[in-house]
């Protein structure tokens, strides 16, 4: 599994046709929607408009291929079909009047428009993708998505690409399973495959406006972020990084890039299948799962090649378990909890997975807040330069295996982001990685990824770890 930049994406050639959605004259049933948009969908808002980056661009997405004949027809159903699915999709949010406002179509209002490009080559394909989709899922502007089939022999491949607001990776891996089943059904009229109920987004965002709107400035669920951000971080040569950062890579060195610094990807395998089951079970015979060990061989790899004794980063927390029907929506489900684990005085791998899991538990049911409404009461608008993300995609593409599945983004720029992205799918456990195109960095998301790998392996083929007999965790890079 990668989730890559999409320049670096293998597009083929073939037949090339954007298809979005729009309105027909005189059926523009779009209508002032009461419902309220996120604290993170208006922070994500606002910060475009006060301050729109040149040329980065805040879309992900993905691209998969379909195997069989390629029918415009019903390819053009299959897109109305979902769009009437997601009440997202057919939602847009503006600010008027220094107010986040919403309007949506009603489902009948809308239709999907075709414009063919033509018959293109690998890099021209590349080249009008990259151009369209900046332009065109801007959150600024309705719809903030588009779809691409580039058409070929046995087959084509879909390109996709949306606003961050209006989706998630949980999202964009729906994408290729639900599509994949529409099309078979508006291709031949029957499916064996039924796509499970969906909530609505909006709904969702409604009720956690609602909710966080009560929390006031001195609720317990504030101080874990006032305290986490309390003093902005240095890097590890003891510079503070400007603007204030959050949190920052462990290895970060300053790397002397400017704001305009281009961010590469790595994308390895870590883990086989097997490999990944094993680890699983070690975490859980330690009340938890993988992403606390992923944290634990993050944070004991970084914190030995840096020096430091605590390990602190942000991980993404999933709230689609807020209701069942989310599980299957369209939407941007995703909040943010700081984590921070202390690994000096750790002595074996198993007791970093059990700290890990006892920070992840305490983050999941004290830091009740979205990440927007914290910012807005601490007052701050703190910089996130390193995450780590973990996602299971098993179940969701369990409807329907897309081929040749893989995550896309936009362009990026920035002297000092660190991300990391962990995915478990059927073939094991795999990550992606973002950070700046420069020689240091390299060097050091490298070693750590090549470390972090040969850390779980070990742990997967003979169990616990004593740490200081380790030889992945003794030679540091200061």
């Amino acid at each position: 599994m990668r989730f890559t930049e999409l320049a670096d994406y293998a597009f083929p050639g073939g037949h090339v046709v954007e298809w979005s959605p729009h309105t027909e004259p005189g059926r523009m049933s779009c209508s002032l929607d009461q419902r309220r948009i996120s604290h993170n969908h208006e922070r994500h808002l606002r910060g475009i408009l006060d301050a729109p980056p040149p040329d980065d661009q805040s879309w992900i997405g993905c691209a998969f291929r379909i195997v069989g004949p390629f029918d415009p027809e019903a390819w053009r159903n299959t897109l109305s079909t979902w769009i009437r699915r997601h009440e997202v999709l057919r939602s847009h949010a503006t600010v008027e009047d220094g107010t986040p406002t919403r309007y949506t179509l009603e489902s009948a209002a809308v239709r999907v428009r075709a414009r063919t490009i033509g018959n293109l080559d690998e890099t021209a394909a590349r080249r009008h993708a990259d151009r369209v989709l900046s332009a065109k899922t801007s959150p600024l502007h309705w719809p903030s998505y588009l779809f691409i089939t580039i058409a070929g022999v046995g087959g084509f491949t879909v390109v996709f690409g949306a606003d961050h607001a209006i989706t998630d990776g949980y999202t964009v891996a729906l994408v290729a399973s639900e599509l994949a089943v529409l099309y078979d059904e508006a291709r031949t009229g029957a499916s064996d495959t039924v796509l499970p109920a969906v909530g609505s987004y909006l709904e969702f965002s409604e009720a956690e406006r609602a909710h966080s709107d009560q929390i006031p400035g001195d609720h317990p669920a504030i101080e874990p972020w006032r305290r986490f951000v309390a003093e902005p971080e240095p890097d590890r040569f003891g510079t503070t990084l400007a603007p204030a950062h959050a949190c920052v890579f462990p290895l970060a060195r300053g790397y002397g890039g400017g704001l305009r610094t281009p961010q590469r990807t790595l994308s390895l395998p870590l883990l086989d299948a097997d490999e990944a089951t094993a680890v699983t079970a070690i975490a859980r015979s330690h009340h938890t799962g993988l992403l606390a060990a992923l944290l634990a061989g993050l944070g004991s790899v970084t914190t030995a090649l840096s020096g430091r004794e605590d390990f602190r980063t942000v991980v993404p927390r999933c709230t689609r378990a807020d209701a069942a029907m989310n599980a299957n929506t369209a939407g941007w489900f995703v909040d943010l909890s700081p984590v921070t684990i202390h690994t000096a005085t750790a002595a074996s791998f198993g007791e970093l997975i059990a700290a890990a899991g006892s920070e992840l538990r305490w983050a999941r049911s004290e830091i009740r807040v979205p990440f927007g409404r914290a910012c807005e009461l601490l007052g701050i608008e703190p910089h996130i330069a390193f995450f780590a993300s973990f996602m299971d995609l098993r179940a969701v593409h369990r409807l329907h295996r897309p081929a040749e599945f893989s995550f896309l983004r936009g362009t990026n720029h920035s002297p000092d982001d660190h991300y990391f992205w962990f995915f478990r799918t059927d073939q094991g456990l795999s990550v992606s990685a973002r950070y700046p195109d420069t020689a240091e960095s390299a060097e050091d998301v490298h070693t750590t990824v090549l470390r972090l790998r040969a850390l779980l392996a070990e742990l997967a083929h003979h169990g616990d770890i004593d740490l200081a007999q380790c030889p992945t965790q003794r030679a540091g890079l200061v």
